[in-house]
């Protein structure tokens, strides 16, 4: 049993050194590609040369924290390796296999796995990932310094084989609640087991906890249970016959005494198989399954949005109520974050393929190639780039602006951000048919009176319907993007409800027509004006790298107040 208290006293002797930052993340949610490295081996060992499995896909698997960023998981389904144990550091996002001696648990899925401070790991029960195999029902312990497993006997009762369980921490006591039972009597239970790692080698035994209330949890698996101070915290479940649960109860460590919480707010729907996490008074409940995969998160304030069954229940009513326009801000406010945190997480990683992008010739040149699905997100994602404004340089806005024009033109889409909804306007019966591939039809949006160029394809569905709808693409995606006083300003696009649809681009009603019917009209004009306005608006066009290739007085159009020439394209 030496092994057994060289480990216990490494958990009594931790230092309590302040958790080392994780990787900055900006938003709620980011994507990591963890990088592979060499496993690491039993100390004092030799270092393999190959690399480590990659750890996913998987599922089903256990997985625990330290508070210093470093992530432990094992077994699963879907994996070729359920028996490796992997180290993920938040730090350098790296995946590495840790080898380990002793007493090996074996694979196995929805098992229960935690932290016992930071330097041992504790193991129990879980299912076979192979038919016939079987699972070992013990507890095991793994000191993560001498990197080796000890399987843990016990005397008299034991909470036996079971699954989709959890067990957290409390100090040096481990806390296992819950799960199917694979003993008879099969099924879900409710029982709570607690043994304690100071003693455990001395007096090796489960403890079942008996609580002091009448009323306890129903028999469940698949719920979140996390630690908080002298309390454990239990979510959610399937509880068998009686389906998923949206129930929150607290276990009291000193009263041994279960209370079912009635919470105000916004109140997590029943389900099972949840993720979730507490940091410092807040409980974070992540997705989980009710039918389907939900896709949603929620925070449970502990100290601030529960209020307990107890004599007092009417007096805190109360005082919950007094506070409820308080907790609807912070929830508003909360709300907001969340979305400015996606935002900024969103624009960063934008920025970032954006500068491989520009980086690589190749990776340009390749984006010409994309169609469908693939290319409306990369459309997506370059006119995101444009209008975040994160592009450092004209020259660099100007190659995205070319990027996405190319790309509109090749897989004839545009942004999704240009499109148009209630847009007025009857396309039989257009004022004129001068805008080259598109007849001119005047419209409503927004309560203005706005210009309707819809696309005009006289040709059948042939290389010259393609050549006129790569046209319209690309004046679609250079317009969106570009302002200048003499480039006539795009609102945006949509489909025609036609039978055939076409693509309908709206831009601002110019009073006085185009530069022809202008003339016309004020045959006196000073042409040296209109002149320079024309030349301005080339000038700002060739300097983007973009030829008009329809220069014409038909193209050009005269705004009634500052009555200069406006180029449409």
């Amino acid at each position: 049993m030496s092994e057994l208290a060289d480990l216990i006293d490494l958990v009594l002797s931790e230092s309590q050194t302040p958790a080392e930052a994780s990787l900055p993340t900006p938003g709620l949610w980011s994507y990591r590609r963890p990088t592979p490295l060499p496993p690491s081996p039993i100390p004092g060992n030799s270092a393999p040369n190959e690399l480590s499995p990659l750890p996913f896909p998987r599922q089903d698997f256990g997985l625990c924290a330290t508070k210093n960023g470093d992530i432990y998981f094992c077994g699963g389904r879907n994996h070729d390796h359920p028996g490796l144990l992997y180290h993920y550091s938040t730090k350098n996002n790296t995946a590495t296999v840790l080898q380990c001696g002793g007493d090996d648990p074996g694979p196995r899925y929805d098992h229960a796995i935690t932290m016992v401070g930071s330097n041992v790991l504790a193991l129990q029960g879980g299912a076979a990932c192979k038919n016939g195999d079987k699972v070992d029902p013990s507890l095991f312990l793994l000191n993560l310094v001498s990197r080796k497993w000890l399987r843990i006997p016990t005397a008299g009762s034991a909470p036996g084989l079971r699954y989709c369980h959890s067990m957290v921490v409390i100090g040096t006591t481990i806390f296992m609640f819950g799960g199917d039972s694979l003993q008879y009597p099969k099924g879900s239970v409710n029982e709570l087991w607690a043994p304690d790692i100071k003693t455990i080698h001395t007096q090796p035994r489960w403890e079942l906890a008996i609580p002091s209330s009448d009323r306890i949890p129903s028999p469940r698996h698949c719920f979140l249970l996390v630690p908080y101070q002298n309390q454990l915290i239990l979510f959610g479940g399937w509880c068998g016959s009686y389906g998923q649960s949206a129930e929150t109860w607290s276990f009291n460590l000193n009263t041994k005494r279960w209370s079912q919480l009635q919470c105000t707010g916004d109140i997590p729907s029943p389900r099972s198989r949840i993720a979730g996490a507490v940091l410092d008074d807040v409980i974070y409940v992540i997705a989980g399954h009710s039918g389907g995969v939900i896709n949603d998160v929620f925070a449970f304030r502990i100290s601030g949005e529960v209020v307990r069954e107890n004599s007092e229940l009417r007096k805190r009513l109360v005082e919950l109520e007094r506070g409820k326009e308080e907790t609807m801000k912070q929830n508003s406010r909360l709300q907001a974050r969340l979305v400015e945190l996606e935002r900024d997480s969103k624009e960063s990683k934008c920025q970032e393929l954006i500068t491989v992008i520009l980086r690589s010739r190749s990776k340009a040149d390749s984006l010409a190639s994309l169609r469908g699905r693939d290319a409306q997100a990369m459309a997506d994602l370059l006119a995101l780039a444009l209008r975040s404004q994160e592009l450092q340089s004209d020259t660099n806005r100007t190659r995205v602006l070319h990027l996405l024009r190319k790309l509109a033109k090749s897989a004839q889409v545009f942004p999704k951000q240009t499109e148009l909804h209630s847009v007025q306007c009857s396309l039989t019966d257009p004022i004129h048919d001068k805008g080259g591939y598109g007849l001119i039809y005047e419209g409503a949006f927004e309560g203005q009176r706005v210009c309707v160029k819809a696309v005009r394809i006289d040709v059948g569905s042939g290389p010259g319907a393609r050549k006129i709808l790569r046209a319209q693409a690309g004046e679609l995606a250079l317009l969106a993007h570009v302002s200048h006083p003499n480039v006539i300003p795009l609102y945006g696009a949509y489909l025609s409800t036609e039978r055939n649809p076409r693509i309908c681009i709206v831009s601002p009603w110019m009073e006085n027509g185009d530069l022809a019917d202008y003339l016309a009209k004020f045959p006196n004009t000073p042409r040296i004006p209109l002149m320079s306005d024309v030349a301005s608006g080339l000038q700002f066009l060739h300097d983007m790298g973009v030829v008009h290739a329809d220069l014409k007085a038909a193209s050009h159009s005269i705004d009634l107040s500052k009555n200069f020439a406006i180029f449409n394209l």
